[in-house]
């Protein structure tokens, strides 16, 4: 009896040393535990000695909008910025914080069309009565986003005129638009318009200057408010 007991005492002492040797010499990092001679590391370390660190991990990095954790940074999808990608810039360029829209873009994030709210069909009042006119995206649908294709700005049924988006006002640059006849005009903006809605009316007041082909003709100057139903 007391023999079995004496090698079971043994029998223990004999792991108890052989464990405290396999760790005697070992050296755990970033308050790793050494068990049977090797590290067991605390989440967010990794390595023989839990030398290694995950910045993700540790440092309770959360990345938005699908974006990655690296290294304890946020890698952001394009389009995304900011410490955790919570700042979208869509169509414009991002820095120090601000994002500093395309030509045509609008929006906090720039994800707005300036040309947007000036679609339509609308009406104006001319020498010749109520005329009617037409923007459109037209040409410009994939291209020159600050755009818009505008008809019978002459008010002899052109087809041909364009407009130019600048936030909330528009413009008529200096063109040549080809009317009823194939009468060519020269069109230019003396006053930008503004767009306004009122909640029932949208509209914009411009003033242009015209002048026909015809010979002998003179440049005229017309104000005409353009107006259509809000939405």
């Amino acid at each position: 009896m007391r023999k079995s007991l004496y090698l079971s005492l043994l029998a223990i002492s004999v792991i108890f040393m052989t464990s405290c040797d396999e760790c005697r010499k070992v050296e755990c990092e970033n308050d790793g535990t050494c068990v049977e001679g090797s590290c067991e590391c605390p989440e967010g370390f990794s390595g023989a000695s839990c030398q290694i660190e995950d910045l993700c991990i540790t440092q309770e990095v959360t990345c938005l909008n699908d974006g990655e954790c690296i290294n304890g940074e946020c890698d952001c999808k394009p389009t995304y910025y900011g410490e955790t990608c919570e700042i979208q810039c869509l169509y414009g360029t991002y820095e120090n914080g601000n994002c500093d829209c395309n030509q045509g873009i609008e929006g906090a994030e720039c994800d707005v069309f300036s040309r947007d709210k000036f679609l339509g069909v609308y009406t104006y009042k001319a020498n010749s009565g109520v005329e009617s006119c037409v923007i459109s995206m037209g040409e410009y649908e994939n291209g020159d986003v600050w755009k818009v294709e505008i008809s019978n700005i002459s008010t002899f049924n052109d087809t041909d005129g364009y407009a130019e988006i600048s936030g909330s006002s528009i413009s008529f640059p200096d063109q040549e638009v080809t009317g009823s006849g194939n009468i060519k005009y020269a069109i230019k903006t003396t006053s930008a318009g503004t767009f306004e809605d009122d909640g029932e009316e949208i509209t914009f007041t411009i003033s242009i200057t015209r002048k026909s082909s015809i010979e002998g003709s003179t440049e005229e100057t017309d104000t005409y408010k353009f107006s259509r139903q809000s939405f």
